[in-house]
């Protein structure tokens, strides 16, 4: 009796470790995301013009990367920074209502106007810090 109990309960387990296994992406499967169609400097509105979908290997997507089953929510969002062509697009990078978070990356609009300088710029920054 406690044999079949086990063996009913090693079924059980094997079959659910088969379908979570089968739900889950295998290691080298691509995953399709939303990109930046061209350079998009901070400040941008966001349009499906401006968005594009590419693949990428499954272990290299995350809960922050827009998918394109949700693109529609970042379109007409503006850009809090600059991204360049062919970069994915994260949740992070798009306004939330909250004005001050805005704030640090404003002054590089009106400093430079294109994405790459924008990009430039504040990797000067970054790499002039003290470490």
């Amino acid at each position: 009796m406690r044999r079949l109990l086990l063996l009913a309960a090693l079924s059980m387990l094997a079959s659910a470790c088969s379908a979570a296994s089968a739900a889950e992406p295998k290691p080298g499967a691509l995953v399709p995301i939303v990109v930046a169609s061209r350079d998009l400097p901070i400040g941008t509105t966001v349009t499906w013009d401006e968005m594009s979908q590419r693949s990428v290997p499954a272990g290299l997507v995350t809960s922050s990367v827009v998918k394109p089953d949700s693109a529609s929510y970042i379109n007409n969002q503006k850009l809090l920074v600059p991204v360049l062509a062919g970069d994915p697009l994260l949740w992070s990078f798009f306004e939330t209502g909250n004005g001050d978070a805005r704030a640090p990356c404003e002054k590089f609009q009106s400093d430079d106007t294109t994405a790459e300088q924008q990009l430039s710029r504040l990797r000067q920054i970054v790499l002039s810090h003290d470490r």
